[in-house]
């Protein structure tokens, strides 16, 4: 009982001394030194002043402390925590080293080495915070949390430090509780004072920006809603085009506008839309011609990049404005040249998204005096920022009604190909089999299988449909069907392809066709009879000698002529030999230099590996293949079957 009145006592005490630095503390906040700190635009001389302000706090801190057992019980670690908290590692550190290397010379007993190193480690780890938070304070919960924590492994400290270990742990006891009180009080009052402040500075800077951006937005608003509205209420990328350039000339009062988009692949400008005023109105350019201008359909007039006023602008990403137009900018511009009038004045401003030029907005001729002004030169720009977001939205909107289209269609072949595929290879004992299918991103057809042929009969099937996306997965689907149905029951891998080739030329759409191997393993022979439509070769690894065979099969794809006729290879396994089949994604992959991983970097896995089992094999393969790739996207599947004798 008697304790706890103490601590509360001693807490009370503390609590006490805290606020004398939390009211110097709010003076210092207000200095022009600590506002470049929360600023993030500090000075030498402002950390210098900072290191030594909350370095003479954590002097006070240990003066304003009170003795117990000859040790002092203070508030020292609070002056460096917050400053490594705002000001970072240099700020931080150097005022905990003000602070600790005053404690340990001061002669506070048995405690000082732990209480200097505690009062210079808060310091550091607080910048550290600071760093790790890029820079931005952490508020009053995670700053009162990191000074328990750091009050907690200053008492930890002392534990293990300070001798003997009996009075370390009654003074321990005796201030725990109220120096972690204490401390994470005044560091929680210390981050509001602070928090407020950035919370005013923000307020401050929001509302001078708001009221300027406020005093331009009135100006512009009238000319900007009736072309928002119209805009807004279609997605159709030529009518948003009509609209935008119909509005700007109608508004700027020009002559003539135009709309020229970059064409992303030969970055050449384009025509997107054109509008003419005549004296009934504006004509857009889909309207029939009834004045000078010839209408010109979309992109069909094209500039070269970089020439005249558009090409600059484009180049430049800035805006420009020619009241004296010569010579080499209407040649530049084709449909100046018969134009009628004569060109006096022409405006181009960029349409730009961020940093990205998708087009220009030009307009020509004031219809008043024939010169536009630099306060149609703003208006216009402000223009381009609307209008280039509805362009790019009606754009987006096409592209993505696409790639949902798309994105749709893949899913399902994903999900096709997928569930054809084998869930576990079967276990049969003397053998282990492994297989693996990898799909890319633009699904391809490619499928293994594995077909119970007979008693003591298994057929092994790789296979890679011509093409790529849902029509690929569907031709898969069917030229599995149709290999199955051949190959139950039929003890002769040529006879198979055969029945199967005929289905598919059947069926097949023109361009469509299947490479594949087709293997019969003979179990307990150990015989295997090979058969090959067009795919890659398998290889046999004999791993008791480190040796690789070839096992080429001649044969043509599967649907490219009915009456084809196909070969048959009969080989004898022996123990440890691998069977390796694998698809063209395997040994096609290509790494940044546009190499291909290559068959002889497949070998090389199995003779660096011989003893392997086939499930670790695939694994290595796998990862072979990521590493050489290092990154690159994935264009097409990669699939890979081993088959051990053991």
């Amino acid at each position: 009982m008697l304790n706890s009145i103490a601590e509360v006592e001693l807490l009370l005490l503390l609590v006490e001394k805290i606020c004398v630095v939390i009211v110097v503390a709010y003076l210092i906040t207000r200095t022009k030194h600590f506002h470049n700190v929360i600023d993030k635009q500090p000075t030498f001389g402002d950390r210098l002043i900072l290191i030594l302000a909350f370095g003479g706090f954590s002097i006070y801190g240990t003066y304003s402390g009170i003795k117990i057992f000859g040790a002092i019980a203070n508030t020292r670690d609070l002056g460096p925590m917050i400053a490594g908290l705002v000001g970072g590692p240099f700020i931080g550190l150097g005022a905990g080293l003000i602070g600790g290397i005053h404690r340990y010379f001061l002669g506070g007993g048995f405690t000082a080495i732990p209480c200097a190193l505690a009062t210079i480690i808060s310091g550091l780890l607080g910048g550290l915070i600071y760093e790790l938070r890029k820079k931005e304070f952490i508020g009053v919960l995670w700053a009162a949390l990191f000074a328990i924590s750091m009050e907690s492994f200053h008492m930890l400290l002392a534990l293990l430090i300070a001798r003997p270990f009996a009075d370390a742990l009654q003074l321990v006891k005796e201030v725990s509780l109220p120096m972690i009180g204490a401390n994470s009080i005044g560091v929680a009052i210390f981050a509001l004072i602070i928090v407020n402040l950035i919370k005013e500075k923000r307020t401050s800077s929001e509302r001078d920006r708001y009221y300027a951006e406020l005093e331009r937005k009135i100006y512009e608003m009238e000319k900007l809603y009736r072309l928002g509205v119209e805009v807004s209420s279609t997605l159709d990328i030529n009518v948003v085009l009509d609209l935008c350039i119909n509005t700007t000339v109608e508004v700027l009062e020009a002559k003539m506008g135009f709309i020229f988009l970059v064409d992303e692949k030969s970055h050449q400008l384009f025509l997107g839309s054109m509008a003419e005023f005549e004296n009934e109105g504006v004509r857009p350019q889909s309207s029939p011609s009834g004045g000078s201008v010839e209408v010109v359909k979309r992109g069909e007039l094209r500039l070269e990049q970089g020439k005249g006023i558009a090409g600059w602008v484009v180049k430049n990403k800035k805006p420009l404005l020619v009241n004296d137009v010569d010579t080499k900018e209407l040649l530049s511009n084709p449909i100046y040249e018969d134009c009628g009038f004569e060109v006096k004045s022409i405006l181009c401003v960029p349409l730009l998204l961020k940093d990205r030029v998708i087009g220009v907005i030009q307009v020509c001729n004031k219809r008043k005096d024939g010169l536009f002004s630099r306060e149609d030169q703003h208006l216009l720009v402000s223009f381009a920022v609307h209008a280039a977001i509805a362009i790019e939205n009606a754009k987006l909107y096409q592209e993505v009604a696409e790639k949902e289209r798309m994105k749709k269609e893949l899913e399902i072949a994903h999900r096709l190909q997928t569930s054809l595929l084998p869930d576990n290879p079967p276990q049969i004992k003397g053998y282990q089999i492994a297989a693996i299918s990898v799909p890319a991103k633009e699904v391809g057809g490619d499928f293994y299988d594995f077909i119970d042929v007979a008693d003591n009969k298994i057929g092994l099937v790789i296979g890679d449909v011509a093409g790529k996306g849902l029509p690929a997965a569907l031709f898969m689907a069917l030229s599995r069907s149709f290999l199955r149905a051949q190959a139950i029951g039929n003890l002769e891998a040529k006879t198979v392809m055969e029945g199967t080739n005929r289905l598919i030329a059947n069926d097949a759409r023109e361009g469509m066709f299947v490479t594949a191997f087709y293997a019969i393993l003979d179990i307990p022979g150990k015989v295997l009879k090979l058969s090959n439509a067009g795919h890659n070769p398998p290889f046999l690894f004999h791993s008791s000698m480190g040796k690789c065979e070839d096992l080429k099969v001649e044969g043509i794809a599967l649907g490219v002529l009915d009456e084809a006729q196909f070969q048959q290879k009969e080989i004898i396994l022996r123990k440890d030999d691998i069977v390796v089949f694998y698809t063209d994604g395997i040994v096609e992959a290509i790494d940044k230099n546009n190499q291909q991983f290559g068959v002889e970097r497949l070998i090389k896995i199995f003779k660096d590996n011989p003893h392997l089992q086939v499930s670790q094999l695939i694994k290595s393969i796998e990862k072979k293949v990521e590493e050489f790739t290092k990154g690159q996207p994935q264009f097409d599947d990669l699939t890979l079957m081993l088959i051990k004798v053991t």
